[in-house]
């Protein structure tokens, strides 16, 4: 459990994210100022500014640093699933201590309402996820919890309207947190969904660019670039750009502008 010697960092937004001392990644995190990854936060910073979005969320929020390090709009009502109980302490008193009205939900994302596996890597927090999903090249010990798992749209009830914004980071259960999110990337409310796919094969990545209207971010101007249906080898030829940031990309809807 958190104890007031436990560490903590002080992100760009001034408030503390606290963290598990016996995790690498949070030494990270106190290390790097609150920030892993910075394009991905500043592509995050991106997509929060497309519009004022009424409902955000964070799924695989981890130690909250994406969701409490970023300018949400103040009446947006703001939700986090996070199933680790490794780091669920430290969220929970870094959410309270915010003073943020966010909804923290101790459940999994992903295809179907269940119970299921989750593997947690007991040495670098954010390489957790889902066992039958699980992609990580770590060699790190795992250490297995079962826990509740729920689609997003059985969490998400959407007033008529509402402009949903969506950041995924699940570890491989990508495909499933989206098609358990069917009825609301099938809807004509705007919605965004930015989700890791660093780890995604070129096959994963040309099925994205198929199914949605993919953008990834123009490094030297922040903008969203369209990444056009294409062959998986010419998606790779096209996002090897050092000119992309490539670790992420963002989705929405086809007939989206």
């Amino acid at each position: 459990m958190p104890a007031d010697t436990d560490p903590f960092v002080v992100g760009a937004t001034g408030r503390r994210l606290y963290v598990d001392p016996d995790d690498e990644r949070a030494h990270q995190l106190v290390r790097n100022d609150g920030t892993l990854t910075p394009g991905s936060n500043r592509l995050w910073d991106a997509v929060l500014a497309l519009q004022p979005w009424d409902v955000v969320v964070d799924i695989g929020a981890n130690y909250g640093e994406m969701v409490l390090g970023a300018s949400i709009p103040a009446d947006a009502r703001i939700i986090c699933f996070e199933p680790s109980p490794r780091v669920l302490p430290y969220l929970r008193r870094s959410i309270t201590e915010s003073g943020l009205p966010i909804d923290l939900r101790e459940v999994a994302v992903g295809a179907a309402v269940t119970e299921a596996s989750f593997v947690m890597d007991t040495v670098w927090s954010g390489r957790s996820g889902l066992a039958d999903t699980h992609r990580t090249d770590s060699e790190h010990a795992l250490e297995a919890v079962v826990v509740p798992v729920r689609t997003l749209d059985s969490e998400l009830a959407l007033s008529e309207g509402d402009a949903v914004c969506v950041k995924v980071d699940v570890e491989g259960a990508e495909f499933d947190v989206l098609e358990g999110a069917r009825a609301l990337t099938a809807s004509s409310r705007p919605w965004a969904i930015m989700m890791e796919v660093l780890h995604m094969d070129p096959f994963e990545k040309a099925r994205l660019a198929a199914d949605y209207r993919m953008h990834v971010m123009d490094r030297r101007t922040g903008d969203l670039v369209v990444v056009p249906p294409a062959s998986a080898d010419v998606l790779t030829e096209l996002l090897a750009g050092e000119w992309l940031h490539s670790q992420d990309a963002v989705l929405t809807s086809r007939e989206a502008a």
